[in-house]
């Protein structure tokens, strides 16, 4: 089962492409990386997606004006998801890693009635703190193998 989120896709990629000025907040350490993935995804999982994205917003390296197109587009999306999905029902830590000192992955699953959405959230760290940047969705079951 595969399903497509071509205008979000579009905008994850700009997101990982995205300018270079980075935002205002930075987090303090990689612990700090794992509480705010854990703040976003308990949104998620009660259907608030757009809660989810917005608190993602100060730790991005990106312009707000992209953040909300984002985050427009993805509401958009998100009928045909619960349709296809069904409900949230839950969420779960996957694991993490690191390359070097300065690059980090965290992968959380939000579980839906009848299938699952992967999130990657890649952190980097700054010479002041982690910051986020970039994050992508699936539903690509087998990636998590």
């Amino acid at each position: 089962m595969k399903f497509k989120l071509p205008a979000v896709a579009a905008m994850v990629l700009a997101l990982t492409l995205a300018a270079p000025a980075f935002s205002q907040s930075r987090l303090k350490d990689a612990s700090a990386n794992r509480e705010l993935s854990d703040q976003i995804m308990a949104l998620v999982v009660k259907g608030d997606i757009e809660g989810g994205l917005r608190l993602a917003k100060p730790y991005l390296v990106i312009p707000e004006s992209e953040v909300d197109t984002l985050i427009g587009q993805t509401k958009m999306q998100l009928p045909a998801l619960e349709m296809r999905f069904g409900k949230p029902v839950g969420v779960e830590y996957i694991g993490q890693d690191k390359v070097g000192e300065h690059v980090m992955r965290i992968v959380q699953i939000c579980r839906y009635e009848k299938h699952l959405m992967r999130w990657n959230f890649y952190f980097y760290r700054t010479p002041t703190g982690w910051v986020l940047n970039a994050f992508h969705f699936d539903d690509k079951l087998q990636a998590l193998f």
